[in-house]
């Protein structure tokens, strides 16, 4: 609520009813006479009287802006729903499984961006997100694999080195016009992106082998 408008204050146009009962009320206890009570019940009934003025207009104007509302909900168009994107198998990681949806969703974003005709900039921006998406994931899954004494977690570091080592090669040959971006977008999500989100990945111990995992790990430190 702002402090002024254009013609008061506002703070004291909202305070006047208040004022006024605060008023008779002081009026009534100063005078402690008749007359003095008739005044201030008289003060005191007018601020209440405002007071529930003001709220009736205010449900009034409420419940019609929200008879309204449901016409104009009505004739909003709807937002097109994205193609589908198919989704990767399980691990049983909540954290992990998470990634890899996100992971899906946003490669076949781009891959939709490229072919629906979006400006050269978006789909590289679109590119550097997802590889920035990529980089988080691939962390998050080490050290994962690693709390968990995941005997393939060396192994799945290496992979992921490479899978970034490629990316970077593919952004530089880009970068320096040796690389069309439809082979940027099939360089990133096609043969890197979407291999990992949807290939195998090595078995994670079961709940109560990672707690008893962790719980170990976490008493060593």
């Amino acid at each position: 609520m702002p402090f002024f408008t254009r013609h008061k204050p506002v703070w004291l146009y909202e305070s006047l009813p208040a004022l006024y009962v605060l008023a008779g009320l002081a009026v009534a206890v100063h005078q402690r006479a008749t007359l003095g009570y008739v005044c201030g019940a008289l003060v005191a009934g007018t601020g209440l009287l405002i007071a529930g003025t003001r709220f009736v207009k205010r449900r009034q104007a409420f419940q019609r802006a929200l008879d309204d509302t449901p016409s104009v909900l009505v004739e909003l168009p709807r937002r097109p729903r994205r193609p589908g994107v198919a989704m990767p198998p399980v691990l049983g990681h909540p954290d992990l499984d998470r990634q890899h949806r996100q992971l899906a969703a946003q490669s076949a974003a781009l891959r939709q961006a490229l072919s629906s005709g979006a400006s050269a900039a978006d789909v590289e921006l679109l590119v550097h997100e997802l590889v920035d998406q990529l980089g988080v994931h691939f962390a998050s899954e080490q050290r994962t694999l690693a709390q968990l004494r995941v005997p393939e977690a060396p192994a799945m570091a290496a992979q992921h080195r490479a899978a970034l080592a490629a990316i970077e090669a593919a952004l530089k040959s880009f970068h320096a016009a040796g690389l069309a971006l439809p082979a940027l977008v099939d360089a990133v999500a096609v043969r890197v992106v979407d291999p990992h989100v949807h290939g195998a990945h090595p078995p994670l111990p079961s709940i109560e082998s990672a707690l008893q995992q962790l719980r170990a790990h976490a008493e060593a430190h």
